[in-house]
C-alpha cells in the first residue's frame, strides 16, 4: 500500500508538471502569436503614414520664393518621385520647369539660413523661412506663419527620408543603384534624415512688404 501510495503521488507530480509545461507552452504560443499580430499592424500603420506622407508632399503648398533677383514672388512647390519642383500658383498641374533632384539635397535649414535669405529676407521674422540648399542652387521660401513653415519642413524632411531609405533599400537588395547618397564632410547627401522642425509656437503673420 504504501509502496502504491508513492506512485499515485508521483504520478499526480507528473501531471502537475506535464500540465504546467502544457500551459507554459500555449501561453508562449499566444504571446508570439501576439506578438505578430502587432508587427502586422505597426509595418500596415507605418506604410499609411508613409502613403499620406508622400500624398501631403505631391499635393505642394504655395509660399514666397526669394531669388537673387525681383521681389519675392509666390510659387506652388511640391515633391514628386525623385524631384522637388515649383510653379506659378495658376499653373498647378503644368510649368514645373525648374526644380532640385532630391539626391543633390545637401540640407534643409529653418531660418535665414542662405546668403539669398538673408539680403532677401532682411527686417522679415527669420522663423518664417525655409531653405533647401542643393548642390549648384538654393530654394529660399517664406511662409505666412511658422506654423505652416514647420508643417512644409517636417513633410519635405519626412519625403526625404522615405526616397534616401528607398535607395538605400534598393541598393543593398541590388535592385537600385545607390550612386550619390553618401556622406561627405562638405555636406552632402547623407541617409541621415536631417534635423526635425523646432516645436511650433504662435504662429506670426508675414509682415507687409
Amino acid at each position: 500500500e504504501l509502496q502504491q501510495g508513492l506512485s499515485t503521488e508521483r504520478l499526480a507530480k507528473q501531471t502537475t508538471v506535464t500540465q504546467a509545461q502544457s500551459a507554459q507552452s500555449y501561453a508562449n504560443h499566444a504571446l508570439l502569436q501576439r506578438e505578430a499580430e502587432l508587427q502586422t499592424l505597426r509595418g500596415t500603420l507605418k506604410a499609411t503614414e508613409d502613403r499620406y506622407a508622400r500624398q501631403l508632399a505631391a499635393s505642394g503648398v504655395t509660399a514666397l520664393k526669394h531669388g537673387r533677383k525681383g521681389k519675392p514672388h509666390p510659387r506652388h512647390v511640391r515633391c514628386t518621385g525623385s524631384r522637388l519642383e515649383w510653379s506659378r500658383p495658376d499653373e498647378k498641374g503644368r510649368g514645373y520647369d525648374k526644380g532640385i533632384p532630391v539626391l543633390s539635397i545637401e540640407s534643409i535649414d529653418g531660418g535665414l539660413a542662405t546668403d539669398i535669405a538673408r539680403r532677401s529676407g532682411k527686417g522679415r521674422p527669420p522663423e518664417l523661412f525655409l531653405c533647401v540648399a542643393a548642390s549648384g542652387r538654393t530654394l529660399d521660401l517664406e511662409f505666412p506663419s511658422r506654423a505652416a513653415r514647420d508643417e512644409w519642413w517636417a513633410t519635405l524632411v519626412k519625403w526625404r527620408s522615405l526616397y534616401l531609405g528607398q535607395v538605400a533599400g534598393g541598393a543593398a537588395d541590388g535592385t537600385a543603384s545607390g550612386a550619390g547618397v553618401k556622406s561627405s564632410a562638405a555636406g552632402g547627401v547623407t541617409l541621415h534624415a536631417p534635423k526635425p522642425p523646432p516645436p511650433r509656437s504662435t504662429p506670426t503673420s508675414v509682415p507687409a512688404s
